[in-house]
């Protein structure tokens, strides 16, 4: 990648392993955005916001920029900072299941890597894990449902 300044303005020449030539962007690199607080919650207008929020999440690097309502911190949180980390390790979430052993049991989440070959891999993140996946996953025959679609008779 080649970046070249005028202006104020920089434009960057890239290239991709998988797109054919270069392509060039202009674009405004911003050094910094500073904290800011609002007379009311920036997601859903109540005033007086008191929760100090992360962008974006913490657990991505995020840092804190502004003052959000209680309810929009801890609610907008739990439904999609998983699918945002998710995203961002590019992993899957799976539960799985085999016959003879009943109800569906969740696994660790799967990192998707793609290897210098060219071929894609999943391993296991490290976490809690039901210890009855590890039986289903050396017994050779199981099926799994993923966040993204479903195997069957995986292994």
């Amino acid at each position: 990648m080649a970046i070249e300044s005028t202006t104020g303005e920089q434009k960057m020449t890239m290239s991709h392993p998988k797109v054919p030539g270069e392509v060039t962007v202009t674009a405004r690199i911003v050094a910094r955005i500073d904290y800011a607080e609002f007379p009311v919650c920036p997601i859903c207008l109540i005033v007086g916001p008191t929760s100090r929020e992360h962008v974006p999440q913490e657990t991505v690097g995020g840092r804190v920029m502004t003052l959000t309502c209680q309810r929009c911190n801890n609610g907008l949180g739990s439904r999609l900072e998983a699918h945002l980390l998710d995203w961002y390790d590019n992993a899957i979430r799976a539960s799985y299941s085999k016959e003879g052993i009943p109800g569906r049991r969740r696994g660790p989440r799967l990192l998707h890597r793609e290897l210098p070959t060219g071929e894609f891999v999943l391993f296991p993140d490290v976490g809690k894990t039901d210890p009855m996946v590890h039986e289903m996953l050396e017994s050779g025959s199981w099926s799994c449902t993923t966040s993204h679609q479903t195997c069957a008779e995986c292994g």
